[in-house]
């Protein structure tokens, strides 16, 4: 079945109201529910509904839209600064937890979204970014009763039309073969339009628990430039293959996969099937 044509087999109706549509997994999420249906989909207009940092906003929207489900992919933050360094990463983490609160208290389930960074042990793991992500779910925990919350938690999200990692935008920027730091650097990458059909999906199932998404298997940081057409220079021997490096960080896929989602726009654009222009 070609990208895109999946559809869900849904366990019931529901009324997704979605936070942060205007976003980076926002612009992909929202068309991906709609095609997932049935479904009314709602989303969070700051115009409309007002600061999602007001309690009495978000009570009021609630009681008006009366969602079954809210997909929160709304978390801001300042990228002039890094968005992983930056203060409000920690705003956000409480705006969460309220928002659970408020949802669990109208039998309203939520779907909140991670990262990878969660489970790093390296220094990318302590960022303000990592430690915000992780003391959210552990509020979800401590504050909702499990059937009540789905934490998604995408691994390493590539896009070639937001230019996202920043690894990726350097790249596609440079004029000449690039040359990256780490080319043997291996991770669990995973294109944006899997991880917007992987939410549409818990939006629509709403399970309950950490559920990951992930590309099904670790790819170089060079695979994932020559995937899109970027030229590397050397830079180096490559790692030695005798020597045992720390453990890749996996997403365990496999309650996705029993579902019937595949990681397929990923595979597609590893294995040569999809150019960068066809990505655009």
């Amino acid at each position: 079945m070609p990208p895109g044509t999946r559809r869900t087999v849904l366990k019931r109706e529901a009324t997704v109201l979605v936070t942060g549509s205007s976003g980076f997994l926002g612009r992909v999420t929202v068309p991906a529910l709609v095609r997932c249906g049935p479904a009314a989909v709602a989303v969070w207009d700051r115009a409309v509904h007002g600061d999602l940092r007001d309690p009495t906003a978000v009570s009021a929207a609630l009681s008006a839209l009366r969602p079954t489900v809210v997909l929160h992919l709304a978390w801001e933050s300042t990228a002039a600064a890094g968005y992983d360094r930056d203060a409000r990463n920690a705003d956000w983490c409480e705006v969460t937890r309220h928002l659970a609160a408020a949802c669990w208290a109208r039998g309203v389930h939520i779907v909140g979204v991670g990262s990878g960074i969660e489970v790093t042990a390296g220094p990318s793991g302590r960022t303000p970014y990592a430690l915000a992500k992780r003391a959210t779910l552990a509020g979800l925990r401590a504050g909702v009763p499990p059937r009540g919350w789905t934490w998604a938690r995408p691994f390493w999200i590539f896009s070639a039309p937001d230019r996202r990692p920043r690894l990726l935008a350097d790249a596609l920027a440079a004029d000449r073969p690039f040359r990256p730091r780490t080319p043997d650097a291996r991770l669990d990458f995973v294109e944006v339009r899997d991880v917007a059909e992987a939410l549409a999906l818990l939006a629509m199932r709403a399970p309950g628990g950490v559920v990951d998404i992930g590309g099904g298997r670790a790819r170089t940081v060079a695979e994932l430039l020559s995937a899109h057409g970027v030229v590397t220079a050397a830079a180096g021997p490559p790692l030695a293959r005798g020597v045992r490096g720390p453990a890749v960080p996996m997403a365990n896929i496999g309650r996705l996969l029993r579902w019937g989602w595949t990681p397929q726009w990923t595979t597609r654009l590893f294995s040569g099937g999809e150019r960068l222009a066809e990505a655009r």
